[in-house]
């Protein structure tokens, strides 16, 4: 499977990309195209290759989550945290499901290699919540197991957020999908929350973009 990026390949780690945060590293991922445009984002930070994901980098999926295998051998500090941008991490199921494995695979070679800053790592996926309204029930639910076998697997170690972006809250047109596109987050969240997975979280950043 095929999806596109904003960073070319530069390294064997590309497209992810290591940011100097603090005393240690972000390990950052940027995804190349999103639904919103300069009408509904004007002040956003990856136009260049968020409103045209022509503009990004095709990469093989899979290369894209085995090169994660090659982190510690390009960081020479400990990874603080794990960002997934872009772009929209959540723009389609695939790539929701390339989102989630990157999530998984990202946290499984911290925690292995050692290579935590913090007692818990973060990986934080930001999106406008939008594509979860594409989603039907089956989908819904193969997300859900998804989210409950990582939640499982990375215990205390790891945790999950989905940070939604309200980025257009004077537009009722693209506010009310994105926030149906967080209440399906909910609905994933919730039973997860019941059976005792307090790793995985989601919360609403409201504003003008």
């Amino acid at each position: 499977m095929i999806d596109w990026f904003a960073r070319p390949k530069q390294n064997a780690l590309s497209p992810s990309e290591l940011n100097p945060e603090g005393r240690g590293h972000a390990l950052v991922l940027r995804y190349a195209g999103c639904q919103l445009r300069q009408d509904n984002c004007p002040l956003c930070y990856a136009r260049r290759y968020a409103w045209n994901i022509k503009n990004g980098h095709e990469y093989e999926v899979d290369n894209v989550l085995k090169s994660l295998s090659r982190l510690q051998e390009h960081t020479s500090r400990k990874i603080v945290w794990v960002r997934v941008q872009g772009g929209e991490p959540l723009l389609t199921y695939d790539r929701s499901i390339t989102t989630l494995n990157y999530a998984e695979k990202a946290l499984s070679q911290i925690i292995e290699k050692k290579l935590n800053f913090y007692g818990t790592t973060r990986v934080v996926i930001q999106t406008n919540s939008l594509g979860m309204n594409r989603l039907n029930e089956e989908q819904l639910a193969e997300l859900s197991r998804r989210l409950e076998a990582i939640s499982r697997g990375i215990g205390k170690q790891g945790r999950i957020v989905f940070e939604v972006s309200l980025k257009s809250s004077m537009n009722l047109g693209i506010l009310a999908p994105q926030i149906k596109g967080f209440d399906l987050l909910l609905r994933l969240l919730i039973p997860l929350w019941k059976k005792g997975f307090d790793n995985l979280a989601v919360y609403p950043l409201a504003g003008l973009g």
